[in-house]
């Protein structure tokens, strides 16, 4: 099945940003346009560029399913496992899609059954998420940020290392005003409600009052 135009345009422009040095990223994708779609065909655009094993995170469990069955579907020759709760997933594989609440908590056992410099790729859903501290300390074991001091205070800070970290979500503004650009740098592409109604793949919006 081919992919969508727009979907073709995103991972041409997540792959041109990396060779531009744009090593975190984020992708804002309007609710049922196939983010998931996306970065499961993230390893066929960047894998000759960064070999190396890839980590999808997510913070529901349906979502983890989702991305495991869609990276499967995509990639029927690469091991793709899930390491949540009572899935532990084989360290060697390909793919592993995870829990950011397994994996996340400082003191977890699990951290320990991986090696975290074969992690070359880290892919955040719902990125809206990632500045949480459960997605940091994550991000802290595979090497794309480290701890240092600044004005005394202990603080994560992006490491420079050629790794890359994606970020895919519907809502790249939050609510609370934190900031998601202390962790990327930059929204490579955008697809959002409006675009995706006028091409045919959304269906348009209907409103109703309740008096």
């Amino acid at each position: 099945m081919p992919l969508r135009t727009y979907q073709n345009d995103c991972l041409e422009s997540i792959v041109r940003e990396f060779d531009a040095g744009v090593y975190r990223q984020l992708a804002a994708m309007a609710t049922g346009t196939g983010k998931t779609v996306v970065f499961a065909n993230l390893l066929t655009a960047l894998n000759h560029r960064i070999p190396g094993q890839v980590w999808v995170l997510a913070h529901r469990e349906e979502l983890i399913d989702q991305a495991v069955a869609s990276i499967r579907r995509w990639n029927p020759s690469l091991i793709v496992d899930k390491e949540m709760a009572e899935h532990y997933a084989n360290p060697m594989a390909d793919v592993i899609v995870c829990c950011v609440a397994s994996i996340g908590r400082k003191g977890t056992m699990r951290v320990d059954r991986f090696d975290w410099d074969a992690v070359t790729k880290v892919v955040i859903d719902e990125a809206h998420h990632s500045t949480a501290s459960t997605y940091q300390s994550f991000l802290e074991l595979a090497g794309i940020l480290r701890e240092t001091e600044v004005d005394g205070k202990k603080k994560l800070v992006p490491t420079g290392a050629k790794k890359l970290l994606l970020g895919v979500t519907a809502t790249p503004t939050r609510g609370d005003g934190v900031k998601l650009g202390e962790l990327y740098q930059k929204i490579v592409y955008s697809y959002m409600m409006r675009p995706a109604i006028e091409d045919g793949w959304l269906v348009d919006l209907r409103g109703y009052r309740v008096r």
